[in-house]
């Protein structure tokens, strides 16, 4: 069988090629338990880190914001027999779809009807048949960024020329 030396070498060299394949196949699994190690132990690295007393802490959601009703702040009052306006700045959340209603008047209006953004001004206007000298109540009904209705009650003080809020 080995008579011929030519078949003693190539059987040789298969044998080398085979070793080095099954060689190569072991450095690779190596290699990737090694890898995969390497991930495990940056992994439990980072969960070590993390655990600490700040992960106790209860998670805070940044993206929402604390709900701001509206703040009106008087600007202007301006008053006739029969109507009076009041000319106002949003000191508070933005508000949407706005409508007023007030049992003390005849008839209540606000402009704009659409939207009053915070730091943006706006107009209630009040209409009686009688002269106004006293206090005005109101109610304030709207959309905001995290409620679709939603209504708020107010007063308008005559002596003092201020809006506040009343619950």
């Amino acid at each position: 069988m080995f008579d011929n030396p030519n078949v003693f070498l190539k059987l040789f060299a298969i044998l080398v090629v085979v070793a080095l394949f099954i060689y190569r196949i072991q450095l690779f699994s190596l290699w990737k338990k090694k890898k995969d190690y390497r991930k495990e132990a940056k992994l439990n690295e980072y969960l070590a880190q993390n655990n600490s007393n700040s992960m106790n802490e209860p998670i805070v959601d940044h993206k929402r914001r604390e709900i701001v009703p509206p703040i009106l702040h008087l600007l202007k009052v301006t008053k006739s027999e029969s109507n009076i306006f009041l000319y106002f700045s949003n000191q508070g959340g933005s508000i949407y779809n706005i409508e007023v209603k007030s049992s003390e008047t005849h008839k209540a209006s606000i402009e704009p009807t659409n939207k009053i953004l915070n730091k943006t001004s706006g107009c209630l206007r009040f209409d009686t048949d009688t002269p106004l000298d006293r206090n005005i109540c109101f109610e304030l009904f709207y959309s905001d960024d995290y409620n679709p209705k939603s209504m708020r009650r107010y007063k308008y003080f005559f002596s003092d020329k201020k809006i506040e809020e009343i619950s």
